[in-house]
């Protein structure tokens, strides 16, 4: 199972001229957990496009060389499915359709508030609002844990990943989890008990159990009875995020 290696935070391309703009918005993004990556033209964009990993585009129209208008069709052209955010603090005429006619998702008039840039990029990313789900992982495969980690935090979940569960009953019982996601097999204590455990540690804690293995009836029923959520490997990185927004 491999996962092309990218950061734990979602990546936001912040691409403005003036670096004074570019400075305080990539802080501000950074102090509420996103990884800006700075451009100050639209082809320096591009070029970290290609290069680089990236979850969304917040660009100033206002370019020197190619603007925001163009730097938008031509990343959309690049990656369709990529939210592009143009803002501007320019006065001009049909600007917010102009911009949405060049293929922006979003739209925001400077000067703006952090709060309304998050709330943008929260809607854009179908990301909860508010703080991460915090997720315990348990697993003593290093290459499932080390995938489902990344994975999951490049979705923007907070994920501590330990390899057995008497670690995991350890840790929920000295700090809140939202989600506990175990494997069923494991070496010291199997996942159907770990589960158990935790429920009696933190009853608002929700559990999700997969396995690779086929668990005869009585015990699929134990698992459907203590856990929250069941799913089979091979795992669906995708599957998995869902089922951990659904049930949190």
């Amino acid at each position: 199972m491999r996962l092309r290696s990218m950061p734990t935070k979602t990546s936001v391309l912040v691409v403005d001229d003036d670096p004074l703009l570019l400075s305080l918005l990539s802080e501000a993004l950074d102090s509420i957990g996103y990884e800006p990556v700075q451009a100050t033209s639209a082809e320096e964009a591009l070029l970290k496009l290609e290069t680089e990993h990236v979850d969304i585009i917040v660009a100033d129209i206002n370019l020197p060389g190619i603007d925001g208008l163009a730097l938008a069709r031509k990343a959309k052209n690049m990656s369709p499915s990529l939210p592009v955010v143009l803002m501007t603090g320019v006065s001009m005429k049909d600007i917010e359709n102009r911009a949405y006619r060049a293929g922006a998702d979003a739209f925001l008039d400077k000067p703006f508030r952090i709060a309304a840039v998050e709330k943008v990029l929260q809607s854009l990313l179908g990301q909860p609002v508010g703080r991460m789900l915090r997720v315990m992982l348990i697993d003593d495969n290093d290459q499932y844990r080390e995938t489902l980690t990344e994975y999951l935090g490049a979705k923007s979940f907070e994920v501590t990943a330990v390899r057995t569960g008497a670690e995991a009953i350890a840790a929920v019982a000295g700090q809140g989890f939202d989600v506990v996601v175990t494997d069923l097999v494991m070496p010291d204590i199997d996942g159907l008990e770990v589960a158990r455990q935790i429920k009696q540690l933190s009853p608002s804690t929700h559990v999700m159990i997969y396995t690779g293995s086929s668990p005869d009836g009585d015990r699929r029923r134990d698992i459907q009875t203590t856990a929250d959520a069941f799913l089979s490997k091979p795992l669906s990185l995708e599957k998995v995020a869902e089922t951990l927004a659904c049930i949190a």
